[in-house]
């Protein structure tokens, strides 16, 4: 698997904080393992949003929320503060 994550830092570039790689089209429903089929995206929603869907279900409408403030990690003097209050 590490060449795999090699190939799509090449073609995707590193991953920032709070990002992954995810599939455009989830394996368990057909997608393929392949490069083309990843791209970089927000941990957060990567984690909240799979769902596991018999194949020719039919989805009329999503909504997506997120209830994370902020993904970037906090600066120095935001980790002082917070122990500070």
């Amino acid at each position: 698997m590490g060449f795999f994550v090699m190939e799509l830092r090449k073609v995707y570039g590193d991953l920032k904080a709070g990002e992954c790689y995810g599939c455009k089209t989830p394996l368990s429903l057909g997608g393929k393992l392949e490069a083309d089929n990843f791209e970089r995206t927000d941990i957060h929603t990567h984690y909240s949003v799979p769902v596991q869907l018999p194949p020719g279900t039919k989805i009329d409408s999503i909504k997506i929320e997120s209830g994370h403030e902020e993904t970037k990690p906090k600066t120095w003097w935001q980790k002082v503060r917070d122990r500070m209050e």
